[in-house]
């Protein structure tokens, strides 16, 4: 998202709830034991407020220290996402 691209504010969409869910798979498959919880937050994990289209997550971790193998995972969900919007 660029500085100057335009925001939009939508009406709460109920797949935002199962987007977040399969993010969290993802996620917790890149973090594996260092995550110690997941959670949805922001305008988009409320039902029925409008919100700008997109998931907020927030990630608890037992370390700030990630190591290679969880950060090559969380390169890979990264690269994967964006072959979706292509």
């Amino acid at each position: 998202m660029g500085i100057d691209e335009i925001i939009s504010v939508v009406p709460y969409d109920e797949r935002w709830t199962a987007l977040f869910q399969n993010e969290k798979v993802n996620l917790m498959k890149a973090f594996g034991e260092d995550a110690i919880d997941i959670q949805h937050f922001g305008s988009t994990s409320v039902p029925g407020m409008f919100a700008k289209p997109i998931i907020d997550v927030l990630i608890g971790v037992k370390t700030l220290e990630l190591n290679f193998s969880v950060t090559n995972k969380l390169i890979n969900l990264v690269m994967k996402g964006s072959e979706k919007r292509v």
